[in-house]
């Protein structure tokens, strides 16, 4: 750590633990985590840890069961690798933890869902909840619901009935990289077809395969991939055949990061029923893409503000982020619609003219996001107050004043890019001091 609470040397930060729960729907193209591992280095200076399916956890014969697996797993880690600079941590391992053994020593867990990862994830906050208060458990979710299955939807899986591991892995390879048309199409073929004694399998990896050559994609490579994801995929779907809902609501601090797919937005929805304090907030990319290194930004902004308002990185670096301005979002500026906040603190702010507001739908936001990214997106409003104006001077003047009331309003306000290291001092150096953190990765 770079100094303790009250001392001049540094801003004292308590990181978090955190746990990532990837499995097989999202580490589509890593066989040891690499979405993981891609997401971890922007973690820094948090500790990290991996949570996914090995030997031992592909034997559970329910998400129950694996979920006490890692529930076991996150308990270990706290207690074999404790965090010492802590007040109250030399005292609480002493005694073995518990609520009588240091009153005020507070560990604190983030653990974060994607794909089907959230609903383990999601499972394993409501069990360490009841491990007491010495334990503060945050969940973070990845554009993912922590119920299964997911509504009705063959843009992607488990949206649909089964089609064996084989065929999802390859419908997942070409959703991953953009080729929805050819995946939904598949599915339809493959559905389609089973009244009449079912496709021909091979045919349709193949040309999964060719769909995916133009790429840079080998025929060797094609084959790893549907080889690895086919087992875990079937070990996957055993494991969660049974599984509806969860039994119990998570009553802990929960942020929900929702990406572009559409076919995802079903889980504020859903998981709202869940988690009975859940943010929502938006990055870029798809659900696919949203932690690969060209969007990550938009994923830890979110998340290390997420982190300072509910008080996971102490109480020190929450009170000096408030005293900056951080936490607190300054009033909406009338006539002007946030499009898309960007994630970069060099981006241009880009204002956009628009009379015809009904064009203006959740859809075309998400596109133009997209394009103009990082940029900060900002389309001006053909409002009342706009309609008013009896000459087109008039108008200039009317969207001029509000232009410069958010160049106003938006000035010095941090948005630093970057690990969450990067994102929480930019949040605090305002209050004064330096940051100091410890952290470690795995």
């Amino acid at each position: 750590m770079g100094g303790a609470e009250g001392e001049d040397e540094g801003l004292f930060i308590e990181p978090p633990r955190c746990y990532l729960m990837h499995f097989f729907d999202d580490d589509i193209f890593g066989v040891a985590g690499s979405s993981v591992a891609s997401l971890a280095r922007f973690l820094d200076p948090c500790r990290v840890v991996a949570l996914g399916v090995d030997e031992e956890a592909a034997r559970c014969n329910s998400l129950e069961e694996l979920a006490s697996l890692f529930r076991q797993r996150v308990l270990s880690d706290v207690f074999e690798n404790p965090c010492a600079s802590l007040p109250g941590a030399s005292d609480f391992f002493a005694r073995g933890g518990g609520e009588a053994a240091a009153p005020t020593y507070v560990e604190r867990v983030v653990l974060i869902g994607y794909g089907f990862g959230a609903v383990v994830a999601h499972q394993v906050a409501v069990q360490l909840r009841a491990e007491g208060p010495s334990l503060e458990v945050a969940l973070v979710l990845l554009d993912s619901e922590v119920s299964w299955p997911p509504s009705y939807s063959i843009d992607r899986m488990g949206g649909y009935q089964w089609l064996g591991g084989k065929l999802e892995a390859a419908l997942l390879m070409c959703r991953s990289v953009g080729h929805m048309d050819f995946a939904r199409e598949a599915v339809r073929e493959v559905l389609a077809s089973r009244d009449d004694g079912g496709c021909d399998e091979e045919d349709l990896l193949m040309r999964a395969f060719w769909t995916l050559a133009p790429g840079g994609m080998t025929h060797k490579y094609y084959n790893s991939c549907i080889e690895y994801l086919e087992l875990s995929l079937d070990v996957m779907h055993d494991m969660i055949a049974a599984y509806q809902a969860p039994s119990e609501v998570f009553a802990g601090d929960a942020l929900l990061i929702s990406s572009t797919s559409r076919e995802f937005r079903v889980a504020q929805g859903a998981n709202a029923k869940y988690c009975s304090d859940l943010e929502v907030a938006h990055c870029r990319g798809t659900h696919y893409s949203m932690v690969q290194d060209e969007h990550i930004n938009s994923v830890i902004k979110p998340l290390s503000d997420f982190l300072l308002t509910r008080g996971y990185l102490g109480p020190v670096a929450q009170k000096s982020a408030q005293a900056s301005g951080r936490l607190s979002k300054p009033p909406r500026i009338e006539g002007l619609d946030v499009v898309n906040e960007g994630d970069q603190v060099d981006a241009p702010t880009v204002y956009i003219v628009h009379e015809v507001k009904p064009y203006i739908t959740q859809a075309w936001k998400d596109r133009v996001s997209e394009l103009l990214a990082p940029c900060r997106v900002i389309a001006v409003e053909f409002d009342s107050r706009a309609a008013l104006c009896e000459m087109p001077e008039d108008l200039v003047v009317e969207y001029e004043y509000r232009i410069l009331g958010d160049v106003r309003r938006h000035a010095g306000r941090p948005a630093a890019g970057g690990n969450l290291g990067a994102e929480v001092e930019a949040g605090v150096s305002e209050a004064g001091g330096d940051v100091g953190a410890d952290g470690e990765g795995e």
